[in-house]
């Protein structure tokens, strides 16, 4: 070759070594450091030229991972060469990027040649990929538990356990630690929390919304779910008119039977991932909205089975409960009071010379009297508390969420209430309290408490509220 073919030669290669889209290196075998690089690694790299790169850079000192690295080594040990290595590297400022890197051992020139292909976009889309997979088989899981609740909840016909299989679900599904379910109260036209996870007593028996008031009585006013996905930003919810709501997220959804509002869900607080708190999102809401669908046809089954119930269960002189279902309900009350650990009291009434008034004005007008007294239990005492007839001129209310000092209050109460009402002769109230302790185990240790209660009472003189020291 004459020695113009030479150097023409050697200025292509030069041309194709600085030109081609592959960052291209040779690196000493002894130390590592660079002999050659092309202009597009130097700039991968972060240097401005090819001299600063040759004259800064030593490839075996900026492997991200040392356990790559050794990888890297050993397959170069053993065949003389790699191929597609991928790997993480650091830029001179510090920052890395992933590559793929082959080369091969010229041991003969003593060097390593090889050439880079920055992949960092890739690793960026196979990275997103990857997390839209992760996502995609998460909520396939939820769609798969939400479809899998259907027949047990159609399959529970008490509301209050129908309420906390909902609740317990829907934190489970939506990876929520706040979670409430509220029912309209057809009387007060007001809606109260039935069951609830993760809130504050004082806020599960204060709460009680108007229709539109408060985010959750608009949701039941308008009827659509709502999605808010961060109420720092939100135009409509904005924290600064709302200022009670401790959590960035939320969703809230109406539940309908035949179009009718029965009562709505609340669900906040999504749970954290490391150090952040994840967001709900529109998959979250239509998920949601999949289990209200479940629950208000299990709503209103279970309420069909109540209406049954309470035909079988109820007084038919006081249109009261009656004591069969006053067991029962006692019994699951406390069951939920060793779950939950929240208090609970029972009142026991008593009405002050009853059987002279039966007596002077016959069974019809104590008959109309016991109504009365049914009456003003029913609208003095809450949606929640379950009033029932014990026996005779006796009743029975218990009080979910109550301390014996709160049923106090709560007894005092009706005693006043009963003062604006005109009787054929004067009759009075008395009632005995009990809250169930530690030192209470059972159902009839309770009633026994609370009519122990009562005996004090009529014992002090009637017309009081009494309950026994510990």
């Amino acid at each position: 070759m004459t020695e113009k073919a030479l150097y023409e030669s050697e200025k292509y290669y030069e041309y194709l070594y600085n030109n081609t889209q592959v960052g291209l290196f040779r690196a000493s075998i002894s130390d590592g450091k660079l002999i050659e690089c092309s202009k597009l690694l130097a700039n991968m790299l972060g240097y401005k030229s090819r001299t600063e790169c040759i004259k800064n850079y030593i490839l075996d000192e900026h492997y991200l991972d040392h356990d790559t690295k050794k990888k890297y080594l050993e397959k170069m040990n053993k065949k003389g060469s790699v191929d597609n290595f991928e790997t993480e590297i650091t830029r001179c400022d510090g920052t890395s990027l992933w590559v793929s890197l082959s080369a091969r051992i010229m041991p003969e020139k003593d060097f390593i040649e090889g050439a880079i292909i920055d992949i960092t976009d890739h690793k960026k889309s196979q990275d997103i990929l990857k997390s839209l997979q992760i996502n995609l088989r998460a909520e396939k899981q939820k769609i798969e538990k939400v479809l899998s609740i259907d027949q047990k909840m159609s399959s529970i016909l008490d509301l209050n356990h129908l309420v906390d299989f909902v609740i317990k679900k829907s934190t489970e599904i939506l990876l929520s630690e706040k979670c409430s379910l509220m029912l309209l109260d057809e009387d007060s036209k007001e809606l109260l929390i039935k069951g609830s996870i993760g809130l504050d007593e004082n806020i599960i028996k204060e709460t009680r919304l108007k229709y539109g008031e408060g985010i959750s009585g608009r949701v039941a006013v308008e009827g659509s779910p709502l999605l808010v996905t961060n109420i720092e930003n939100d135009a409509k919810y904005a924290r600064k008119s709302h200022p009670q709501y401790r959590t960035k997220s939320f969703m809230i959804a109406p539940i309908k039977v035949h179009g009718k509002l029965v009562g709505v869900i609340n669900v906040t607080d999504k749970k954290h991932i490391g150090n952040k708190r994840l967001q709900f999102n529109e998959i979250d809401l239509k998920i949601l909205c999949s289990i209200v669908r479940q629950a208000s046809i299990a709503i209103e089954n279970a309420n069909y089975y109540r209406h049954l119930e309470f035909l079988s269960t109820s007084d038919s002189v006081t249109d009261l409960f009656n004591h069969r279902y006053f067991i029962k309900r006692l019994d699951h009350e406390m069951h939920r009071l060793n779950r939950y650990k929240r208090p609970l009291s029972l009142l026991m009434f008593d009405i002050d010379n009853f059987k002279a008034y039966n007596d002077s004005f016959g069974h019809i007008e104590g008959d109309r009297l016991l109504k009365e007294f049914a009456s003003i239990f029913k609208k003095e005492l809450r949606s929640v508390d379950i009033v029932c007839r014990y026996a005779g001129d006796e009743f029975v209310a218990i009080l979910p969420e109550t301390s014996s000092k709160e049923a106090q209050v709560v007894g005092e109460k009706i005693i006043r209430a009963l003062k604006d009402i005109k009787f054929k002769s004067k009759v009075s109230l008395s009632v005995g309290v009990a809250e169930c302790s530690d030192n209470i185990s059972s159902r009839h240790d309770l009633i026994m408490r609370a009519d122990q209660a009562l005996y004090k009472a009529k014992k002090q003189g009637k017309n009081r509220v009494c309950k026994l020291t510990e």
